[in-house]
């Protein structure tokens, strides 16, 4: 299988990218939800515009020295932007402790965030030392994540 150059999109970020990852950041329970507030649509139809809805798709965080940038690839725009004041030296995507929703969780200096499909900031914490690299674990077996 070759690739063509339409097949090929540049992304110009104008910054340095310190890290990246991809993953889903929209709840399943809300996927699920949007496609059932509509009953006339049928399923084919319900997976199509689930598809087109931003959030339901892989989003790639690019992290920089100040800043995360939340985007989806398929439909080529961006979902969030948000300065990051410890910056951007690692993210990872998934669920820690208590809230039960993907976060896009950013190691920084001497700190951790955590933003939701929408960008609003969901989890913050202060570590002893600069972050480079994480891993979520459910180390203790007690049904939630650790970092």
């Amino acid at each position: 299988m070759s690739a063509s150059a339409n097949d090929i999109n540049f992304l110009n970020i104008n910054q340095t990218v310190n890290s990246l990852t991809t993953g889903k950041l929209k709840p399943l329970n809300q996927i699920n939800n949007n496609q059932n507030n509509n009953p006339n649509q049928s399923n084919k139809s319900s997976r199509a515009n689930s598809a087109n809805s931003s959030p339901n798709n892989d989003v790639l965080v690019i992290g920089t020295p100040t800043s995360i940038m939340v985007y989806d690839v398929l439909n080529n725009t961006d979902l969030f932007y948000k300065e990051v004041p410890d910056g951007a030296n690692v993210v990872i995507i998934g669920e820690i402790g208590t809230i039960h929703k993907p976060l896009a969780i950013v190691g920084g200096n001497c700190a951790l965030q955590g933003f939701d499909y929408e960008g609003t900031d969901s989890y913050w914490t202060v570590t002893g030392d600069n972050i480079t690299c994480m891993a979520l674990a459910d180390i203790d077996e007690d049904g939630q994540n650790e970092v």
